[in-house]
């Protein structure tokens, strides 16, 4: 529990109404999400201010209210008064920060989540560790992540970060103050916020710029901006682990998907030659990039990364980022990678579907969002940088995957049956006559698309339950 006077230390915050409670054990930003008991902080967004929200707050059981302005509807609870709220979220994150031991940041255009959660249970024969929860990597997603685990703090703290404008990552990195970090890659991602995927390796690059000596910086080796970007701000003392498909620490070699899931090597150059190889009951097609990732900071920090094969074998990806869903009485299998996507992404999720071993190869891909004013073209782009040649039925779900499918009926590929729905309803009502047994399907889009709503179709085929699997 966060003690009152804690509180008031940390936010520098002042009692101007109600009686305070002994202390808080749970913070919350979204009033939807209150339990009795709770601190609601009042932050003011760039669509709706927070003050507006603390009456309903208050009905759900706030007992402690954080503001920087006069508000009504507070009835008993106790109000704290700040100059400004998101401020003070910082400030009390910086506090916070202080009961870690170490902690490390995982950034990149993709895999972040996985690579966390991956990289957790790899160390978990090692150290005491802990994973930041669900979403929770932010400007605001930071600090509370911060602040509701600083209570119990593990000796290593895994927290993702995710930025989508110029600054943020400076911004973060104050708060954090990693001690290590991974720079999974840079892609054509939020590039309304970026303008270019070199700008975009300049931010991520940022989360490694005060790394204390001893601290271990991992990144991806065969991305030249990126390489280039870190370079330039790595601290004298900081260890510098690459890895990649060539002229990296660690290199991935040997990826071949099979029925029963996925094969790689690691190959760990250096003074004593060594390959892990990793067999994998699923295809993920980022895993081996994001394993690499992980056993790069194993051997920055001397560990002995013999059992990630082993590990890998029981670890659960987060959901939406490359489960597959089974359907076994119709010999059905779905790929649902639907939580986010950028081009690369798309390519590459793509080219490890193809080589599944089911008669019909079925894409449904959302718009990718964010990309700024060339977003038109790297959706179009898709049609001739991406391999068509063993899809056999695509749905473009979005005005701009619309466009691509219009395109891609101009270039008269064979075989492929093409269909283009405005959003996810009119796809969900052209899907279930279109499913086959024996079918593999592709489910990837941006998480604005919803196409994690598309998995209800196929459920809902008449399916013994006892016989769906998730793997």
């Amino acid at each position: 529990m966060w003690t009152l006077d804690a509180v008031l230390e940390a936010t520098g915050a002042e009692i101007v109404r109600g009686t305070p409670p002994p202390g808080v054990s749970r913070i919350e930003i979204d009033s939807r999400k209150v339990q009795p008991g709770d601190l609601f902080i009042a932050l003011l967004g760039s669509e709706r201010d927070g003050h507006d929200f603390i009456p309903d707050a208050v009905r759900r059981g706030a007992r402690v209210v954080l503001v920087h302005r006069e508000v009504s509807g507070v009835g008993a609870a106790c109000v704290l008064q700040v100059q400004d709220t998101a401020r003070a979220l910082e400030r009390w994150a910086v506090y916070a920060r202080k009961r870690y031991p170490r902690v490390v940041g995982v950034t990149g255009s993709a895999g972040k989540t996985t690579t966390k959660y991956l990289l957790g249970h790899l160390l978990e024969p090692f150290e005491d560790v802990g994973v930041s929860p669900g979403n929770l990597n932010s400007t605001t997603g930071v600090p509370l992540s911060l602040i509701l685990h600083a209570l119990s703090p593990p000796r290593v703290w895994i927290q993702e970060i995710g930025i989508n404008r110029v600054g943020e990552m400076a911004r973060i990195r104050e708060i954090l103050d990693p001690t290590d970090v991974l720079i999974l890659n840079a892609f054509p991602a939020h590039l309304e916020g970026f303008g270019d995927v070199a700008t975009v390796a300049r931010e991520k690059c940022e989360s490694a710029r005060n790394l204390p000596p001893g601290g271990v910086a991992v990144t991806r080796r065969d991305q030249p901006h990126l390489w280039k970007a870190l370079r330039e701000v790595l601290p004298p003392g900081v260890s510098l682990i690459t890895y990649g498909e060539k002229h990296a620490d660690i290199l991935v070699q040997g990826v071949r998907y099979q029925p029963e899931g996925m094969r790689f090597q690691l190959r760990l150059t250096g003074n004593k030659l060594r390959v892990l190889e990793c067999t994998v009951p699923r295809v993920l097609p980022w895993l081996p990039y994001n394993t690499a990732a992980c056993t790069a900071l194993l051997l920055g920090w001397g560990l002995d990364p013999g059992a990630v094969p082993e590990r890998l074998v029981d670890f659960q990806p987060p959901p939406h980022r490359g489960r597959i869903l089974t359907l076994p009485h119709l010999n059905l299998v779905i790929f649902d990678d639907t939580y986010n996507s950028n081009p690369e992404a798309a390519r590459t999720a793509a080219r490890f579907f193809q080589a599944h071993p089911q008669r019909r190869h079925c894409l449904v891909l959302g718009d990718m969002l964010e990309l700024g004013p060339r977003s038109e073209t790297y959706h179009l782009d898709l049609a001739t940088t991406m391999d068509w040649k063993n899809i056999h039925l695509f749905v473009g779900v979005g005005p701009l995957m619309t466009k691509l499918a219009e395109k891609l009926r101009t270039c008269r590929l064979e075989g492929l049956e093409i269909h283009a729905c405005p959003d996810v309803h009119a796809a969900a009502e052209i899907l279930p006559s279109r499913i086959r047994p024996g079918d593999a399907w592709l489910l990837k889009g941006s998480r604005g698309l919803a196409l994690d709503q598309l998995l209800e179709g196929f459920l809902a085929l008449e399916t013994p339950p006892e016989s769906r699997h998730v793997v």
